[in-house]
């Protein structure tokens, strides 16, 4: 076994490990409807990724999660900078006394994106177009968190934006969809650009352009 499997069998054991205690501490809180947030789908998903060394898998992922935890990485870090105060909200529950397996689980939020970058130059870079994965797993959450959680947890955001009520409105379906699509789509030139660059594995002896 080669040290990048090692690596990538080591962190696939890490996300799944965090996966599932998300997934557990979830249920023991009561909150059944929140194993269907986007980020705890992911986990599962990268550590899939990771195990079978499937970059356009782990590509997907980072697709649906880089601007989300950057927007999380910035509103998290601002609690230290604005004397005890969050940006935008969105990590306050970060703050609050009680729950500390969740807000450990939390922090996964700070390293997945260097993490699963990481990740991504221990294995060839043959997909290209995993923009598609990305969109039919949003649409299909979507669906099934409008189906099965009720407005008030508001899970993955699907009834409202949670810090602001400029689009709130009839047309915030068409808002949420179109805003996912141009964050899936931006994402993914932006890491294959990043990979087309940098990456000494990129594209080589494949005509895999998933």
């Amino acid at each position: 076994m080669r040290v990048r499997d090692y690596f990538l069998y080591s962190f696939a054991i890490f996300y799944l490990f965090i996966g599932l205690t998300a997934i557990f501490n979830t249920i023991e809180i009561g909150n059944v409807n929140g194993i269907l947030w986007l980020c705890y789908m992911s986990l599962f998903m990268l550590s899939i990724g990771m195990f079978l060394q499937d970059d356009g898998l782990i590509i997907s992922q980072l697709n649906l999660l880089i601007i989300p935890l950057l927007l999380w990485n910035i509103d998290f870090f601002s609690y230290f900078i604005l004397s005890s105060q969050t940006l935008l909200g969105i990590t306050n529950y970060m703050f609050i006394p009680g729950n500390t397996v969740g807000k450990l689980v939390g922090l996964q939020h700070v390293i997945t994106i260097p993490l699963s970058l990481l990740a991504l130059y221990f294995m060839p870079i043959k997909s290209i177009h995993s923009w598609r994965i990305s969109f039919v797993q949003v649409a299909s959450l979507f669906l099934v968190t409008l189906m099965l959680t009720p407005e008030e947890s508001n899970i993955n955001y699907v009834y409202k934006l949670g810090f602001s009520e400029s689009f709130n409105n009839s047309f915030y379906p068409l808002y949420w969809f179109s805003s996912i699509f141009i964050i899936v789509v931006l994402t993914n030139y932006c890491i294959v650009y990043l990979m087309k660059k940098t990456h000494p594995n990129f594209m080589k002896g494949s005509a895999r352009k998933k």
